[in-house]
């Protein structure tokens, strides 16, 4: 008689990493955010094309835009390992509201003033803390969830990222053709709002 195999092991079900409070915050976090950078991206595109209707500067947004990525990667590891992941995430959203707001109260202001170059610091800005959040925000993620259910918890985080990447830019363009610049680009800034309220309550392990 041959011996009884053991029954094979049965997976976790993917969706029952949302069951964890912390993991869903971080979830709706990092899927807010990168809804809104791709919303900003799409708005401040727009926005250089129409003030300078030149494509060169157009094609200048994605390159600001990714130009901190190279340098800071190489010290996001580092910071992400040694400091509080939580405080980088927060000052990396708090840093993304404020710049929109900036943005929004020179607009509001006075449109004349809002020059170009406003508009580049305010995209490389949005690199730069993209770039630095990322090791932070995945590592966090171990922490909350523990090994058994990371790769359950990294593909929900893929999944919501390019959804974020495609509903982003296309409810941008359907606020610009609707309610023009200034709400979509204060749509944005509620976004963010939402986004540093989530942060606020996160707990990291």
């Amino acid at each position: 008689m041959l011996p009884s195999q053991p029954a094979p092991r049965r997976g976790t079900p993917l969706l029952s990493v949302l069951q964890n409070a912390d993991f869903r915050l971080i979830w709706w976090v990092g899927t807010l955010h990168e809804f809104a950078r791709r919303m900003e991206l799409l708005i401040l595109s727009w926005l250089v094309l129409q003030v300078t209707d030149s494509y060169f500067q157009l094609g200048l947004i994605l390159v600001f835009n990714n130009l901190p990525r190279p340098f800071l990667s190489l010290v996001s590891g580092f910071l992400a390992d040694r400091f509080n992941r939580r405080l980088i995430l927060q000052i990396s959203q708090v840093v993304n509201t404020l710049t929109v707001a900036c943005i929004l109260a020179i607009m509001a202001y006075d449109f004349e003033l809002l020059k170009t170059w406003h508009v580049f610091l305010a995209i490389t800005l949005q690199g730069a803390t993209k770039a630095i959040e990322d090791p932070s925000r995945r590592t966090a993620i171990l922490d909350i969830v523990g090994e058994g259910r990371l790769v359950n918890a990294l593909s929900l985080d893929v999944v919501s990222n390019t959804a974020g990447k495609m509903v982003g830019p296309l409810l941008g363009g359907v606020l610009l053709d609707t309610v023009g610049f200034a709400w979509s680009y204060g749509f944005v800034l509620s976004v963010h709002l939402v986004n540093l309220s989530l942060m606020m309550r996160l707990r990291i392990p």
